[in-house]
């Protein structure tokens, strides 16, 4: 018997925990351009949308405490560890999914962050998780898009199918202007990265007002929490999370081990 999408991502855990401790680049870039939104545009309410254990949503509270941050996400397990890990004044983190029309929320959003969570739409909902998506928007709006390319897609079809989600769609600028189109806006920025292949990831902005923006890369004035700062939140958090392959060292591992009961 098949799982349903909410089972197989409540057993994400260990590889989001595990980008997290490890600061996966592509959420890195992804972040890089957020804060420079954030820091260009000011929204005032903020929505992490497939937040996962809510490490995007995190950062973005933590460099932005004047900003409301709310993260939704399908999988009450990633919900759960999530708001066990990261408890701030700003940040909410709630299970909701909005390719359902009627859960909601009652804040209205300038920005929504998607980090890697729009090629996991099926295409066929497309439009439908549109019209329930323009209910949570302000009336001036920035959608934030992070999404492997088609050449990524490809190349991990032919080279690592496993790698796969249940639901990988092909997403591409024309893609995103339909989809810009559904919600009354504007596909305002496209750039196709080198993150860790060539061309394999994409970012984009949709935007109801904006005109064409450039977002600047590589020079952010934001420091990310360290890995330091994450294992010691790991370690003193309630959640019995077992991080594989983190080369800690023996006392660190001994003591992570001694407070979960783990072997």
């Amino acid at each position: 018997m098949e799982k349903s999408i909410t089972e197989y991502y409540n057993g994400y855990t260990h590889q989001l925990v595990n980008d997290y401790i490890k600061n996966n680049i592509r959420v890195d870039f992804a972040l890089q351009a957020i804060s420079f939104l954030v820091d260009e545009f000011k929204p005032a309410k903020i929505l992490d949308l497939g937040c996962g254990i809510g490490w995007s949503a995190h950062e973005i509270s933590r460099l932005f405490p004047e900003s409301q941050v709310e993260g939704f996400d399908l999988s009450p397990e990633l919900i759960k560890i999530g708001n066990d890990l990261f408890k701030s004044n700003n940040l909410q983190l709630q299970v909701k999914d909005l390719t359902i029309s009627d859960n909601i929320s009652s804040n209205k959003f300038e920005l929504v962050s998607m980090i890697d969570v729009f090629e996991h739409i099926p295409a066929g909902s497309r439009e439908h998780f549109a019209v329930s998506l323009k209910k949570n928007l302000g009336e001036n709006f920035m959608i934030f898009f992070s999404c492997p390319t088609i050449k990524m897609q490809n190349h991990l079809k032919a080279t690592n199918p496993k790698a796969l989600q249940p639901v990988d769609e092909d997403i591409d600028e024309s893609v995103l202007t339909d989809f810009a189109n559904i919600l009354n806006g504007n596909l305002v920025f496209y750039k196709e990265l080198d993150i860790w292949r060539e061309g394999d990831y994409l970012h984009a902005v949709i935007s109801n007002k904006q005109e064409k923006l450039q977002i600047e890369y590589g020079n952010s004035k934001y420091e990310f929490e360290s890995r330091g700062s994450k294992i010691k939140r790991i370690l003193w958090s309630n959640q019995k999370i077992f991080l594989s392959g983190q080369n800690l060292t023996t006392k660190l591992q001994s003591k992570f081990y001694r407070l979960f009961n783990l072997h």
